[in-house]
């Protein structure tokens, strides 16, 4: 479906469906299709974002809504760590608008308000997105809006704090995905990506690029509407 900077996103469905039921709840005879990223854990430790697998993973796995992309299992090996998620047959926004060009206001107005409703039920949850743009919403079967890519959210509920806290030291990190106490971990790197201005630079807001800049949830509304403008 899509390659990124640290693994690649496959099209892919259950040839056990009995396993199928059982990981997804669905009913029997269901045979549906499923977006598997496969992600790269050396890439993340060598540049010091393997926080980011375990903020997105956690994150995905708390939230239940419509507008957000459904989470059903990960699952790893030695090498690569694996996420099952929905699968959205029309792609990304960002896709629609290279291949439609300008919308026009009935479809605007469509994803916007849709994009409205996930900002506002993340904001109910204590979360900034940080990276809201085209890329990062995806359209199912229907065109209603998925939001995905959770991995350099803003994080202000302490429940979910809470359980991203494990990165308090490397070995649960490393440990949880398979990893020895000697595995080289950048851990300079890591620090300076935790306090680093993340997001796309077209769609930041101006308060995000400036040191006295505070992160609210307004920065996620300053790109929703330069994706509107786009």
């Amino acid at each position: 479906m899509g390659d990124g900077a640290y693994g690649t996103v496959f099209k892919v469905q259950f040839q056990d469906e009995a396993l199928e039921q059982r990981v997804t709840g669905r009913s029997k005879g269901s045979r549906l299709s499923f977006a598997l990223k496969e992600m790269l854990i050396h890439r993340f430790i060598n540049e010091g974002r393997i926080k980011e697998v375990f903020i997105e993973r956690c994150i995905l796995a708390n939230l239940n809504h419509s507008t957000i992309v459904k989470f059903y299992q990960s699952f790893k090996n030695q090498n690569k760590l694996y996420l099952l998620m929905e699968y959205c047959a029309r792609g990304s926004l960002q896709d629609f608008l290279k291949r439609q060009g300008s919308l026009n206001n009935v479809l605007a107005k469509h994803f916007t308000a849709e994009i409205v409703v996930a900002l506002e039920y993340l904001r109910e949850q204590q979360i900034i997105h940080r990276d809201l743009k085209p890329g990062n919403i995806v359209l199912d079967s229907n065109y209603h809006i998925k939001l995905i890519d959770f991995a350099t959210c803003k994080v202000l509920n302490p429940e979910l704090q809470a359980k991203i806290a494990i990165f308090k030291g490397r070995n649960d990190l490393l440990h949880s995905l398979g990893y020895s106490d000697d595995t080289e971990l950048n851990m300079n790197s890591i620090e300076k990506r935790m306090n680093s201005l993340v997001g796309t630079e077209e769609y930041l807001a101006p308060e995000t690029l400036s040191d006295m800049g505070e992160l609210s949830y307004s920065c996620d509304y300053w790109s929703l509407g330069i994706i509107l403008y786009q």
